[in-house]
Order: C-alpha cells, then structure tokens, then sequence
C-alpha cells in the first residue's frame, strides 16, 4: 500500500462524519438492483449502532430485507450516482436507528460511490417523532427483552396477526411460535444475547384464528433489549414450496432432458456421417484458436482438401457409394493426425484440418502425409481416389475471411496444376482490390448519429488502406485519425445504447474494450516491423471496422429508434 492509499484509508476510518463505500449491483438488463457494501467507517458503526463484520461484503438487500417504495428509490439514487457519477443530497427518515438523517451521495468510480450520514434533528425531536414513526411504519416493528417477551409491538401486528397491540404487549412470544421452529427460535435467541443480529430468519407465527403465517425477521441487540423488524412472507414461502414441490416431480424428467441435450450437442457439433467435426463447430473453434495464438505469439495453419473427382463417384456409383468413402476419409485423417489438430468436414467432399502451434512448413509435411495416405487407402468401385490440398499459416492478427481464402486458392492451383498434390500459400500480401468497402444498406441502423459515424468508419478506414499499401508518409496519421474515431464512435454508441435501453449494453462495452485493446497493440506491432501490413490492415478492416458492424451492431438495431 502507498503513501497516498495509507492516508485516504486513515482518512476515511478517521472521519468523524459517519461513512459508507458500496459496489451497485446490476441485472441482467444493466439496471441497478442492489448493491455490496465495501467499506464502513468508525462513525458510520457507531450511527447505525453496527459492526462493519455484520455487514462488509454484504448487499443491501441481505442487511435491510425490507423492501418498499423508500428502499426501491434508494437503490435507484445509489446506481445513478454509481453509474453517472453525479452527486445526490436527501432527508431521510431511518426507523432502524430513530434518526432523521442527510445523506449525500457521490461518485467514486464506475459501479463504486460513497455516501456521507449526518443526523439533522436532536434526539428530543427523535424521542417525540418515534411514536409516531413507529405506529405508521407498514413492517412489524417491535420491542422485546432478552427473555423474549414483547415490551412494544406496533399496529402492524393487528393487521398481520389480528392481535391487538394489548395483547401482545407483555406477552412471550415463544407462546405464538410453530412447535416446529420452537429449536430455531431459541438458537437466533442465542445469538441475540451474545450481541450478535440476526437477518432473515423465518418462523411460523400464531395467526388469532389458528392457523400459522411464515413471518421474517431482522433484529438486533442493544443493552438488555431487542430491536426487530419483520414482515409477512407467507405467500412467498407457499410459493416456494409449491415450488420445491413440482421441482421434486421434475427431477426425473430433468435428466432425461440432460441426457437428450447432451444428444443434441453431438449432434450439432458433429458431422453425422463421417464422425468429424461438422461446419458450425468448425466456425467456433477457429476464432478460438485464432484468439490464442494472438495472445500467446503462437503460429497456427490451416489445411484444406478435397476429394478428386467425388462427384463423377456419386454420378456413377450413387450416392452410397460416395458416403463410404467419406467414411473412409474420415478414418485415414484420424490416423495421420495430432490430438491438438481440429479436423472436420465442412463441406460435401472438403475437409479442414486446424493446426494450432504449426508452421507452414509443419503443415506442409502434415498435408503430404495425408495425401499419400488418401491415395494408399482410398478406394472405390471407381477404384483409387487421391486428394488435393491447400496449406496457408495465418499472418498475426489476420481476420480468418482472408486466411481462409488463401488456403482455399492454394487448393484451387492444386487442382489446376493435376489434383493429388499439396500446393502452399506463400504469398502474404492483400491487394488492395480486395477491399471491399462500400457501404451497403442492410447496414443502417435508423439512428442518424450511429449510420454518419460507420459512414466515416469506412471512408477512414479505405483511405488508410491506400496510404499503407502505397507506403504514404502520412499512413501513420491516417491511422491514429482512424483509431481515435473508432474510439469515439465506440464511447457515442455506448451512450445511446444505454438510453435506448438495450439489455446486452455491458457485454457490447466490453467488445469495444478489446477490439480497441488489440488494435493498440497491434499498431505498436506493426510499427516495430513486427507484424505484416497485410496482416494489420485485415485486423483493422475485418474486425474492428467491417466485423464489428456486421456481427455486433445488428443485434441492436431493434432497440434503436429511427431518427
């Protein structure tokens, strides 16, 4: 810890104004719904009458269970200052602690705020204002002794319980409580006399006309009595027990939809006939691999073949003939391949093998393997088949649309130059032809400000690609003007998707974190000469610009209001 944090946290445990530090808590709609508290400080212990071990790490919902239209607005006021940080001052009344206190909120850091507790009227005010407080307030509030024996109980008491308040008074209440939680009731007793609260605990209580309502309550001790609050929980709990009920019927069935699942993600990973891999697993895990070798530097290459000939095999022999032998494919690959090699088919007769931690030069000799292989076991009624393969190793950071066509046209002069033979991508260059560029408009979202920016994306990003590939003095600038608008279109559409509501607006922030992320690091590669122009430009236009847009974007356009 440094100088500065010892002083700040000296600051903050010394303060004679009491303290709070919480993390807001959000859904899975990015709206607040509760928060943890971090830190309390003497003075706040002392105010509320707690200790910070009862309540450090807990949320707000867990220390006041008591939920109304006050703690409702509360929570709201903390995740605004938490989010947006701004400050807030209010009045309020607390019941707990008999106080009238001001608070005000203010911003720490994203999802962190602090708020400050100062007592605003003396306590003959509190004393007169109590009764009051105590008969309105909509929980049931009471006052007991150690011995458990009601000293006070408000009129919310009447209303749950159909008790009058002078009944209850002076009454012990073990008397009211199922014979059944008699056990539990003593032991949160027992934790009581030793000064410690209680949360949440729930019992069964006497209702005056015989039957039993689920009741939960919070309390606290103080000298040689004890401070609850409760509330009536009993439709929830018949809930829950419906509930556990039907989830107990359920548990049978619950495996065999297991068993099924686990049936269907086979089935939707592998290809039925051979026992491969099949196209939708393929397209997943290569932007895997791909990510991993990014982050580790690691080289990673691509195999792609083909049988020759397979559809003279299919006209002439059918169609069960051509599925024994992509049988028998399937069967020669497994055989000339590493466990760390992905392999599956991806097309009608095309296979891909995905090489990770693999040179051209390792998969070359992987691809030569395989081809004699094919030639040596294959066969048909059409008698020998061969193969023919294309070999590219993907250049760092090189988007998997442009490493794919690279191995895909190396196949393709395979098959030009006599089939049955391995032909190798070593050209790594991306003519600038190949960019693609236009804007299209299945691209437009409907918001005015979010279309003129990807407009700008594309402009910047076209012009860059021509400063780069024609080696401009002015590249460079071109790219931090293409980066620097990236990250403001980026922080705009963030905010606009938080206004429109959008529920995956953290998870669509935290793609923006990474692609900008990698695209900084990138740069600082290719400045250095350590990664290809080529390979650059791919990340930059495929991913970050074209990528982004087309994968990303769409998924918010129905959220967004055509201005």
């Amino acid at each position: 810890m440094n100088f500065t944090e010892q002083y700040l946290r000296a600051f903050f445990e010394g303060s004679p104004s009491a303290l709070s530090y919480q993390k807001i808590i959000l859904d899975d709609k990015a709206v607040p719904c509760d928060y943890e508290f971090i830190g309390i400080n003497h003075a706040m212990e002392d105010l509320f009458q707690i200790n910070k071990m009862d309540i450090i790490g807990k949320k707000f919902s867990e220390v006041y269970p008591v939920v109304n239209e006050k703690t409702v607005q509360w929570i709201k006021n903390v995740g605004k200052v938490a989010l947006f940080k701004n400050t807030i001052t209010m009045d309020i009344d607390v019941s707990v602690i008999q106080k009238r206190l001001r608070i005000t909120l203010f911003t720490v850091d994203k999802y962190y705020c602090a708020a400050r507790y100062m007592e605003i009227n003396g306590k003959n005010q509190q004393r007169d204002n109590f009764e009051e407080v105590f008969k309105l307030n909509l929980d049931m509030l009471c006052v007991a002794d150690t011995e458990g024996k009601f000293i006070k109980v408000n009129q919310e008491f009447k209303n749950v319980l159909n008790y009058e308040v002078e009944e209850l008074e002076g009454r012990q209440f073990l008397s009211l409580v199922h014979k059944e939680d008699v056990t539990s009731t003593l032991a949160a007793m027992k934790e009581l006399k030793t000064r410690k609260s209680v949360v949440s605990f729930i019992n069964r209580f006497r209702h005056k006309d015989g039957f039993y309502k689920y009741i939960e309550w919070r309390s606290r001790p103080k000298g040689k009595y004890i401070y609850s609050s409760a509330r009536d929980i009993t439709e929830k709990k018949m809930i829950e027990i419906k509930l556990q009920q039907t989830n107990d019927e359920l548990v049978k069935l619950t495996e065999k939809i297991q068993a099924a699942n686990e049936m269907l993600k086979s089935l939707a990973t592998t290809d039925e006939l051979t026992g491969l891999y099949n196209r939708h697993f393929f397209d997943q895990r290569i932007e895997t691999e791909m990510e991993r070798a990014d982050r580790a530097n690691e080289p990673l290459a691509l195999i792609i073949f083909d049988l020759d000939h397979f559809k003279r095999i299919n006209d002439t022999w059918g169609h069960l003939t051509g599925d024994e032998v992509l049988k028998q494919t399937a069967t020669v690959i497994g055989s000339c391949i590493r466990n760390s090699d992905v392999v599956s088919r991806v097309g009608g007769e095309e296979f891909a093998v995905i090489m990770p931690k693999t040179t051209l030069k390792g998969a070359m000799i992987v691809a030569e393997k395989l081809r004699q292989a094919l030639a040596a076991n294959l066969s048909s009624k059409a008698g020998k088949i061969t193969g023919s393969f294309g070999v590219a190793e993907r250049l760092r950071a090189e988007s998997f649309r442009r490493w794919y066509k690279r191995a895909d046209n190396a196949l393709y002069q395979a098959k030009n130059q006599g089939r049955n033979r391995v032909v190798a991508c070593m050209e790594a260059t991306m003519p600038i032809a190949t960019v693609q560029l236009e804007w299209r408009g299945e691209w437009e979202c409907g918001h005015t400000q979010i279309d003129e920016q990807h407009r700008e994306l594309l402009i910047k990003a076209g012009s860059l690609v021509t400063m780069l590939y024609a080696e401009s003095a002015k590249g460079l600038e071109q790219l931090d003007m293409l980066l620097n608008h990236i990250v403001y279109h980026f922080k705009t559409e963030e905010q606009i998707l938080v206004d429109a509501g959008y529920p995956d607006v953290a998870q669509h922030t935290k793609i923006h974190e990474d692609l900008v992320r990698k695209a900084l690091y990138f740069k600082d590669c290719y400045q250095k000469g350590k990664l290809h122009t080529a390979a650059f430009l791919s990340y930059i236009v495929d991913d970050v610009v074209m990528g982004h847009m087309v994968k990303e974007d769409v998924k918010f356009f129905p959220y967004i209001k055509k201005i």
